[in-house]
């Protein structure tokens, strides 16, 4: 049986994640998969159930002490772990799942269920540093499925490329003395974390595997499309990654409310159509894409489905 063109890895579980008044919302999953299964053509998707993920998985990526803290304050009621990051009683078991999101898409990958993978989940994850959560982030997704891939599959060399408009610091820190990630960013600069400069490039054995493209509000869309083609057009062929990983954050869409670019929904069409292209180069084809960023839910939404389009493409 061949693999689906397109696997898409959700669960209805996912707004469970209660943040009350707060740009990351419940409603963007609705907004989401309501126009995905009214869009796409039924008998190419596959619809795939995440599963949790176990403390020791989260403890690759995340130190010990962060885990627990979390857990513990989702037990006694939930509260806020920075102005912008909120737990509520059921955040916990919720991020676990959010985070075995990425592990269920990677095995769709590896187990030939799939070409390429679409991970609809919240709480997203790029912030997520190893030992803080914040931005609005628990525990680091794309991370966390990245050392899966290398310890479940074997898998040596991994690209990460995380076009959301806030710099993915989380993905960074984790792999900044790691050879075997390369990781690429392009975001508005400045803006929240603030940290995403050029000179960041990695340390240790992991120099030169760190590329940041920071751009200034109100930059004109294909500069940033530009520099991406040209740093994937360098960077891959040399890499030579075996799997390629998304942060798509859609937060850089023009009517987005959290940052100041003029993406559109052809934008990330072009820039899914660039990771694509790449990974059939490089990676026989393996695209793995999370969900991070997008605040405007028409503008989300259309995105996404934009996003889902181009994946299908061969």
């Amino acid at each position: 049986m061949l693999p689906s063109p397109l696997c898409v890895v959700y669960s209805d579980r996912f707004k469970e994640h209660d943040t009350g008044r707060h740009p990351e919302n419940a409603h963007r999953m609705d907004a989401i998969i309501n126009l995905l299964q009214k869009s796409l053509p039924p008998e190419s998707v596959l619809w795939k159930e995440p599963r949790h993920t176990a403390g020791e998985e989260l403890a690759w990526i995340h130190e010990k002490s962060l885990i627990q803290s979390i857990k513990d304050l989702a037990e006694t009621g939930g509260g806020s772990v920075d102005p912008d990051t909120v737990v509520s009683p059921a955040s916990f078991e919720i991020a676990c799942l959010s985070a075995g999101a990425g592990l269920a898409g990677v095995d769709a990958i590896f187990n030939r269920e799939a070409r390429r993978v679409f991970i609809v989940s919240r709480p997203p994850g790029h912030h997520a540093m190893p030992s803080v959560a914040m931005g609005f982030c628990l525990f680091n997704n794309i991370a966390l499925a990245a050392r899966y891939a290398q310890k479940q599959y074997g898998i040596e060399r991994i690209l990460i490329l995380d076009w959301d408009i806030h710099h993915g610091n989380g993905t960074q820190a984790v792999f900044y003395e790691d050879p075997t990630v390369f990781f690429i960013s392009t975001h508005q600069h400045p803006l929240y974390p603030g940290t995403g400069f050029p000179h960041e490039t990695g340390k240790g054995q992991g120099k030169g595997f760190t590329r940041n493209l920071p751009f200034p509000p109100y930059t004109d869309p294909e500069i940033i499309l530009e520099a991406v083609q040209e740093t994937l057009d360098e960077v891959v062929p040399r890499f030579k990654p075996e799997l390629l990983l998304i942060s798509a954050g859609f937060d850089g869409h023009r009517e987005d409310p959290l940052g100041n670019w003029r993406l559109e929904e052809k934008h990330y069409t072009a820039l899914t159509d660039m990771a694509r292209a790449q990974a059939n180069r490089s990676c026989e084809g393996r695209v793995l894409s999370f969900l991070e960023g997008g605040y405007n839910l028409t503008a989300l939404a259309d995105s996404c489905l934009a996003h889902c389009q181009a994946l299908f493409k061969k």
